[in-house]
């Protein structure tokens, strides 16, 4: 386990980022299976109430979008979030009365987040907080419902929309909402961080 907390002097003095598992090219085991295998106890837990977030972060070229995506037209390829997601819907069913799903996509800048899903990129206002989850989003950000039998599909769909959306070379996040009626939200979120060139 990796603690990661503010430099001395930078807004959020709180408790530091702790990072369960950190993965270098040399140390990240086998394929695309192997991968998933080791975040499958994330899902887990996001499903029990947890947060999670997985970041990805290199320069160009560096495998973070494969590491994310993968190859969709191949099974054995497909990356992190299509694994996850094809494991949410499974584990959560399509019947009524589970917790409702929520996915959005959007790009992370210096000052500012563009909503990656409607056409036109709107810029969402955000604001920092002092504790967790240290930024809240404005309720403009588009959020799709993903529940019901057809929330495999549009899990997808929004994935792979902001995916075609996005610029080279900018972070971005892929969130899934889990709101259960009965406790605060849980989130499992998928996060592309890009290093500039050198």
């Amino acid at each position: 386990r990796i603690q990661v907390g503010p430099e001395h002097g930078q807004h959020g003095q709180g408790d530091p980022l702790a990072f369960d598992r950190v993965l270098a090219g040399s140390n990240a085991g086998g394929g695309q299976e192997d991968l998933f295998e080791l975040f499958r106890p994330s899902i887990e837990a996001c499903l029990q109430g947890a947060s999670c977030t997985v970041v990805a972060c290199g320069g160009p070229q560096s495998g973070k979008s494969y590491s994310l995506s993968g190859f969709f037209t191949h099974g054995q390829l497909h990356g992190l979030a299509p694994r996850a997601i094809a494991a949410l819907v499974e584990a959560l069913g399509s019947g009524a009365g589970g917790p409702a799903v929520e996915a959005s996509f959007f790009e992370l800048q210096q000052d500012g987040v563009r909503d990656l899903l409607p056409k036109g990129y709107p810029e969402v206002p955000f604001r920092e907080l002092d504790a967790p989850p240290y930024c809240e989003l404005d309720a403009r950000l588009t959020v799709y419902r993903c529940n019901g039998a057809g929330g495999l599909n549009r899990l997808f769909d929004t994935y792979f929309t902001g995916l075609e959306h996005r610029r080279k070379g900018t972070h971005t996040c892929f969130q899934v909402a889990i709101r259960h009626p009965d406790r605060a939200p849980a989130y499992l979120r998928f996060v592309e961080l890009a290093w500039p060139r050198a």
